[in-house]
């Protein structure tokens, strides 16, 4: 069995497989969960076709304000607007970029595993994140485990270049590690795989003390997009799709009031059931009881950035499991750590791996790749306005103050509000006075 954990023809195959096995019903609507997350995706790379400029993306509520929103650095929809350039607009652009990126990330995940422990360990690890809650939200139109991905092998890339200083390697991935953080900001998380080489000796101080550098720069790229530019579009604009908290009142939702749901998602949402998260922590102690201290320092670093990530969330950390995706690329490595010190065949190893993740495997085949034909209704909602009102009205809709799912599937742009506004007397007269 050694061909498996070594040969990368094996490990490539094994990851075209995933990706061809995914691809089942990548074609459906965003019907599945998190559907109005994924239609504000599409809505704005939709936008994007009339109004290019990435610097102020639209969704389709927001009335007099154009929708313009702050939010994300939007490549992953400017690049789902490319997608609807060049095949028309549909359902499947957003899916099929993600499952992509996220395949081609699971290489670069092999591989920068193997050269943080070893080949077997790193086997076990691709193992542990196909199996986990990536695989779920790699098929869905958001941008969280597109953003993990160009982390993982802009990372990768960066690590190359303190190994052969070429610039090449130093470009790349310096441009794929600040959008992907600029795509999802927790990501940054990622970057501590770096202090793994940069602890190292055996790399010269030349090409380290570049590598730092380049790392600032692409934190002032993030700094000034989420410090300054969403605060400028908030101000003017007033739609933000981010609501960070301070870290004070971070501990009292997330550890104090919801302290439980909290714990739960760290559990249970990984791999959906407990037991790979058991096998996690034992990689854990392997680590923190050897001699690796380079590996202890990334360890902790790791886990404390996602401990005050956790915390700037408030609220949305226990009651959004997908919060948890920056923390399982950790899990997985722990997870390989684990398997890798096994004294077995490797051929136990293996068998114990795949009967332990089969469970992750069903959960994610029968949630996110099967359809729900109960919400197909909402697409015959563009005919019907069509027979009221032109594609240019702006409506209103009682959906909800933030969710664009009927909006969008009018294919109309204007207002959501709460469920009370319509039936208020003055209500709708102001709306009808908005432009």
């Amino acid at each position: 069995m050694k061909i498996a954990f070594s040969n990368s023809v094996w490990i490539k195959f094994l990851i075209v497989i995933f990706f061809l096995v995914g691809l089942e019903n990548i074609l459906l609507p965003p019907f599945d969960n998190h559907g109005w997350r994924q239609i504000l995706t599409l809505s704005i790379a939709q936008n994007f076709l009339e109004f290019p400029n990435i610097f102020f993306p639209r969704m389709d509520i927001g009335g007099e304000t154009n929708g313009i929103i702050a939010c994300e650095f939007p490549i992953f929809n400017y690049l789902i607007a490319i997608f609807f350039k060049i095949f028309g607009i549909n359902q499947w652009s957003g899916r099929l970029l993600n499952w992509g990126t996220t395949c081609l990330g699971l290489w670069f995940f092999y591989n920068l595993v193997k050269k943080a422990l070893n080949e077997r360990a790193a086997f076990f690890s691709l193992l542990a994140i196909m199996g986990s809650i990536v695989t779920e939200y790699a098929r869905k139109s958001m941008p969280d485990t597109f953003a993990l991905s160009m982390c993982v092998i802009g990372v990768w890339f960066l690590w190359h270049y303190l190994e052969n200083q070429s610039r090449k390697y130093l470009l790349v991935g310096f441009i794929l590690t600040t959008l992907g953080i600029l795509s999802k900001i927790p990501f940054v998380l990622l970057l501590t795989f770096l202090t793994l080489p940069i602890l190292d000796k055996q790399y010269d101080f030349k090409p380290k003390r570049t590598l730092v550098l380049t790392l600032g720069l692409s934190m002032f790229c993030v700094i000034w997009w989420y410090y300054y530019w969403m605060p400028a579009l908030i101000q003017q604009y007033g739609n933000q799709l981010i609501w960070p908290v301070s870290l004070e009142k971070g501990w009292q939702t997330v550890i104090v009031d919801r302290g439980p749901e909290s714990w739960e998602v760290l559990l249970g949402a990984p791999f959906f059931y407990k037991i790979p998260f058991l096998f996690a922590v034992m990689g854990l102690g392997l680590v923190w009881t050897g001699d690796n201290i380079k590996l202890k320092w990334f360890t902790l670093i790791y886990a404390s950035m996602f401990f005050v990530f956790a915390l700037k969330t408030g609220i949305v950390f226990p009651t959004h499991e997908y919060y948890i995706i920056p923390l399982v690329p950790l899990i997985a490595l722990f997870i390989g750590k684990f398997f890798d010190q096994l004294p077995w065949k490797p051929v136990y190893s293996i068998t114990l791996a795949i009967v332990l993740l089969a469970p992750s495997f069903v959960h994610n085949k029968l949630k996110s790749f099967s359809p729900e034909p109960s919400r197909y209704y909402l697409t015959t909602l563009a005919d019907i306005m069509d027979k009221y009102t032109l594609p240019t009205d702006k409506i209103m809709v009682n959906e909800g103050s933030y969710s664009p799912t009927i909006m969008y599937w009018a294919k109309r742009k204007g207002w959501t509000v709460n469920q009370d506004v319509p039936s208020k007397r003055n209500g709708c007269p102001n709306f009808r006075n908005k432009d």
